[in-house]
């Protein structure tokens, strides 16, 4: 099977990032340094001969995906294969809080999440196992689809966090030692059953250096 090459990219910053609240599914939007965080990527990759874009459903990664778009004639909006099967890991009822917050109410679901314990769930959310899967069976079909071509992805940075851990063999609760930053670029390929990173977390091309923030491991 010839080569795939993957960008994946975590969407703009958003006013929840700025203060670390778990935004999981709430539909937050680009804050105007996310705006330009967008179009500073979309610069970057402008140059990049890209077959398919693939975006989250929701807007800070959608709106992310839009700006790369414009760059590319031929990848018009209408082709922005947008899916809720991209989007971050449910929170469920931690959603819109901080750690410390979570914390406050509930100590042992705090403790739970810090652990990545992988079969916790808070209310209403997704474990470290489901949202594995989904991931795993995304990624996997993309390779399929698209063998020997270059394809985009705009995401979250918990899809980005799983997707290290599946290219690199990690379980679900090995700590995390590797960064995550809102528009950084990600290159994976594919080829002959194995993956490759090429670079990760690459924001050289950011005019203002990115500030990394993790709301799920505070």
């Amino acid at each position: 099977m010839p080569a795939t090459d993957l960008y994946i990219i975590r969407h703009g910053e958003t006013d929840w990032n700025r203060l670390a609240r778990m935004q999981g599914h709430a539909d937050q939007p680009l804050n105007a340094l996310g705006r330009e965080q967008a179009a500073q990527v979309a610069a970057a990759l402008a140059s990049y001969p890209l077959h398919a874009l693939y975006s989250s459903d929701l807007s800070r990664a959608l709106d992310t995906a839009r700006a790369i778009s414009a760059q590319h004639p031929q990848l018009q909006l209408a082709s922005v294969h947008t899916s809720a099967l991209w989007r971050e890991r449910d929170y469920g009822r931690f959603q819109g809080m901080t750690l410390p917050e979570v914390e406050a109410i509930d100590p042992y679901a705090a403790q739970q999440w810090r652990a990545r314990v992988a079969d916790f769930a808070p209310d209403g959310g997704e474990n470290l196992l489901q949202f594995q899967a989904r991931i795993a069976a995304q990624l996997q079909s993309l390779v399929q689809q698209h063998a020997g071509q270059n394809i985009a992805i705009v995401c979250h940075g918990g899809v980005l966090d799983i997707i290290w851990r599946i290219v690199h063999g990690l379980p679900v609760d090995t700590p995390r030692a590797w960064a995550l930053p809102n528009t950084g670029i990600n290159h994976l390929r594919y080829a002959d059953g194995r993956w490759q990173v090429l670079d990760w977390g690459n924001t050289a091309h950011l005019l203002h250096p990115a500030v990394v923030r993790d709301e799920t491991i505070a």
